[in-house]
This record gives structure tokens, sequence and C-alpha cells, in this order.
């Protein structure tokens, strides 16, 4: 079972490389879901409406992840299939390289393109920290006010993040956990009566 992938944080400053004036400008982003790799990419197009192109790649997920490739207009595979393949590369997922183009008159030909769009994307991510991060998965927990201290033996066990409190009649928690720890959080849950919800 895979518990575990690579992805990065974004360096704080694009990178810029220029080849026979055209400008390439390579930016990198941790991502979830598509939603927000577009907000990111139409967010590019706000800052840089004078851009010839904007061609990026991105993946996400881990077994049949999410793949969307984007030449913008550039000759197809040229642009989007080299930046792709410096994700592939370097073992990453939940990852956004965007590339912006300002064209500087010269044309660079197929191959042209692609040193320069594969360049572009590998500086942008070694300029990143690299990481490996675990899977998370929710357990929704249920318990009685008396049973809050089994609760807290468990936070206190286990990293987490808590991503809901109700409190009523009863205490109801949605918390994430690494889902490497994830059946002995069921167990303990199981055995001190503290399950609302397995998720699968």
């Amino acid at each position: 079972m895979i518990t575990e992938f690579t992805t990065l944080l974004p360096s704080s400053e694009p990178i810029l490389i220029k080849e026979k004036g055209s400008k390439f400008i390579a930016f990198a982003y941790q991502i979830h879901d598509e939603d927000t790799a577009k907000k990111h990419i139409a967010e590019l197009w706000k800052l840089h409406p004078q851009a010839t192109h904007i061609c990026y790649a991105y993946q996400i997920g881990i077994e049949n992840p999410i793949v969307r490739i984007n030449d913008d207009g550039e000759p197809n595979y040229s642009a989007g299939q080299p930046i792709h393949h410096q994700i592939i590369s370097h073992h990453l997922t939940n990852v956004l390289i965007a590339v912006i183009r300002y064209y500087g008159g010269t044309k660079l030909g197929v191959s042209g393109l692609i040193s320069a769009y594969k360049q572009a994307a590998k500086e942008a991510i070694e300029a990143s920290e690299i990481r490996v991060e675990e899977l998370q998965k929710e357990v929704k927990l249920e318990c009685e006010y008396h049973q809050l201290s089994l609760i807290n033996k468990l936070l206190h066990q286990f990293p987490h993040k808590i991503i809901q409190i109700q409190q009523e009649e009863k205490c109801y928690y949605t918390i994430s956990f690494a889902l490497k720890r994830y059946d002995s959080i069921y167990e303990f849950a199981v055995l001190h009566n503290l399950i609302a919800q397995k998720n699968e």
C-alpha cells in the first residue's frame, strides 16, 4: 500500500531563462486539485497579459493520477510534454509547473522550444524544496463528554489535523491522520467505542 508521495514546496522566486531573445519564466506550485491549478494559471495571465504563451503541465494523485498538459499554441508536444517529463523524472505529484514565454523575435524551432521549456521546468523544480509527504485519511469519531480524555489520548499519541468538531448531546470529531497509522487508530477507536464511521 502506498502511504507517501513526493511533492515540492515552491521557491518564492520564479525562474527566468533566455533563448535567442525569448524569455521563459517558470513557476512551480504544489496543488491538490484541478480548480487550484486553473486558478494559478488564470492569475498568471492577469499578471502577464502580454505573454505570448503560458504553457504548463500538472499531475495530481498517485494511483491513476490526473495529468493535464497544455502547449498553449506552441507546436504540439514542444512545451507541455517536456514540462511534464520533468515532473515525472523528479518523481513528483500534486505539482503544477507553468512556463510563461515572451517571444523575442527569433523562432526557436521545435527542438529549441523543447530544450527551453525543459530547462525552465527543471530549474523551477530544482529551486524548490522537494519533500516526501504522507497520505492522509479522515476518521469520524463520536464520544460522550466523559470520554473526551480518550479522544485527547488518541490525539496525543498520533500526529493529526482536526477538520471539524461538533459538540451537541455528544461530541463529534472529524480528524485527519497519516494513512499508514490508520489501522492502529481505527483499532483504538473501536476498542473504546469511539468510532462513528470508517471511511473507505
